[in-house]
């Protein structure tokens, strides 16, 4: 017999799968490949009857608004100076300073450039914790 995950001989014990990893990683990710219309189409029911709670995710944790287009930011970084505001470094991203899963919005006194570094120290200082705290 050959295993249907992995297509190894399989050893008398065992019936379908050469190991319990390979069974595992068959239903896991078979399953999903095999029914993934009828996945998305429970999906979208949910979705269609749950608006409330759809709207209620969104605006926790992706904001009211849609992201900042490209030529927005690209605004915004000619504005600001095009340079971290740390270090200096001209490779930034566009951080905002306020969440905006906590009310924190595009306007640019809400904004600033920090490069990549600087942003994950950033956020390793002031973690969400800081704005839980400071939004109750």
């Amino acid at each position: 017999m050959i295993c249907k995950q992995c297509n190894n001989p399989i050893q008398p014990p065992r019936s379908k799968f050469c190991s319990i990893y390979c069974g595992k990683k068959f239903h896991k990710v078979g399953y999903r490949q095999r029914h993934k219309e009828h996945i998305n189409a429970y999906k979208r029911k949910w979705r269609k009857e749950n608006k409330d709670k759809v709207r209620k995710y969104n605006r926790q944790y992706k904001g009211d608004a849609p992201t900042l287009a490209t030529g927005r930011k690209q605004r915004i970084r000619n504005k600001l100076g095009n340079t971290c505001y740390r270090c200096g470094t001209e490779t930034v991203e566009i951080h905002h300073i306020k969440p905006r899963r906590f009310g924190g919005t595009h306007d640019p006194h809400n904004l600033m450039l920090l490069c990549i570094q600087c942003h994950k120290r950033w956020h390793k200082m002031f973690d969400s914790k800081y704005w839980e705290r400071e939004s109750k």
